[in-house]
């Protein structure tokens, strides 16, 4: 619930009026449902809403402004959903068509994967964890996120997502397919 509100950009910009801009307050709550995701009520939280028109790269141009100079300039960051022993970021080379240029395999063992639609914005991917666990010895988690590429409110253009990842069992007879989930958050963005 809440209020957004979109400034026009300026007729300069390629295109004309791309680069407005969103920004507002919502409240987000959810009821009790039940279920393994959030089984409680949530919220409500304040929270601040912020994007803009999503331009696509002109081709060969790449999403988010990267440039493709054969090493890692994109990186995933991923937080949230009670990530406890190493984290699925992965930073990589995109190319050309938005193909994900995956690092050694060493420095991808959680097998983070990304694929970028570039007319749309719209970008996906998974990872996979592997814990330690006391009631089944190792966990395997894996999980698929979504996202959104939007301007950001100092002008650079981010991806932005969520993911949903299960619990580690805590007692027996729960595996990773009966244990509560939590969503967590992914951002997408150009290597610094």
């Amino acid at each position: 619930l809440g209020k957004l509100t979109i400034t026009p950009g300026t007729s300069t910009f390629i295109p004309p009026y791309g680069d407005n801009s969103l920004t507002g307050a919502v409240n987000w709550l959810r009821p009790t449902l039940g279920g393994r995701l959030y089984p409680n009520a949530i919220g409500p939280y304040d929270l601040a809403a912020v994007g803009g028109r999503y331009v696509p790269p002109v081709a060969p141009a790449l999403v988010l402004g990267i440039t493709d100079n054969l090493v890692n300039n994109g990186r995933l960051l991923f937080s949230g959903a009670d990530i406890i022993n190493v984290s699925p970021d992965i930073a990589f080379r995109l190319k050309a068509g938005s193909v994900l240029v995956p690092p050694l395999a060493t420095s991808n063992t959680r097998k983070t994967t990304l694929v970028a639609t570039a007319s749309s914005g719209y970008f996906t991917g998974s990872f996979s964890l592997s814990d330690p666990n006391a009631v089944v010895g190792t966990a395997v988690r894996p999980a698929t996120y979504y996202g959104q590429i939007v301007r950001d409110t100092d002008g650079v253009l981010r991806g932005y997502g969520f993911f949903v990842l299960a619990d580690l069992p805590a007692v027996s007879g729960e595996t990773v397919n009966n244990t509560k989930q939590k969503s967590g958050q992914v951002i997408f963005e150009k290597s610094p």
